[in-house]
């Protein structure tokens, strides 16, 4: 059976069951009659639906709803380099690639569980969006501190990567709504200043 046929199929199941087409028909013509206004009814819908198809499928609401992007959506992967926080940085500029992020991060989680875990949860999924070794070279702003006291800017500034930093914590709030997207931009703030020692856990 075509695509169509089954657009057909689903529509006459929407308007009467197939009995019931035939009594309407029946009313007033004897059942050969009947079947032969039925085929042709048929065979106009069918050109109809062709045509909505055609339309449908020249949209492309209906092609990413339907048969998604034609380039596959990239899947989330821990970070552990700036090059590929960059190529974060650009993929969770994309809406589908968020909404598959979010929903890659829940499947890793008996969400129910997760509710009031706000803080165990934020260290859990950012484990899944950073290696910690890489957390060793990030810190808020970038700035370092030297063993003199001064400040050089010589790590990678996470708060300039606004993308990441939005997904992340919204795959936290998704998980556990009454943590906040402050709060887990909190916790991954201090996970940079404590990343070394997390490393070594």
């Amino acid at each position: 059976m075509g695509c169509c046929d089954v657009y057909i199929l689903i529509i006459l199941i929407l308007l009467c069951s197939w009995n019931e087409a035939l009594q309407v028909l029946c009313c007033n013509n004897s059942y050969s009659t009947a079947m032969e206004g039925l085929t042709h009814e048929i065979a106009c819908l069918r050109e109809s639906v062709i045509k909505i198809g055609e339309i449908l499928s020249s949209s492309s609401c209906y092609n990413t709803l339907t048969h998604g992007s034609q380039v596959p959506v990239p899947k989330l992967k821990s970070v552990t380099n700036l090059a590929e926080l960059e190529e974060l940085e650009t993929l969770a500029k994309d809406k589908r690639f968020i909404l598959d992020a979010i929903k890659d991060v829940a499947v890793a989680f008996n969400r129910d569980k997760c509710i009031g875990q706000g803080r165990t949860i934020a260290l859990r999924v950012l484990d899944l969006f950073f290696k910690r070794i890489f957390l060793t070279e990030c810190s808020w702003t970038g700035m370092a501190k030297q063993a003199n006291g001064d400040f050089i800017k010589s790590k990678v500034a996470m708060k300039e990567f606004n993308n990441v930093v939005d997904l992340y914590a919204l795959a936290v709030e998704n998980l556990d709504p009454t943590f906040s997207k402050s709060q887990a931009i909190k916790v991954l703030r201090q996970c940079m200043v404590g990343a070394k020692q997390r490393v070594m856990v």
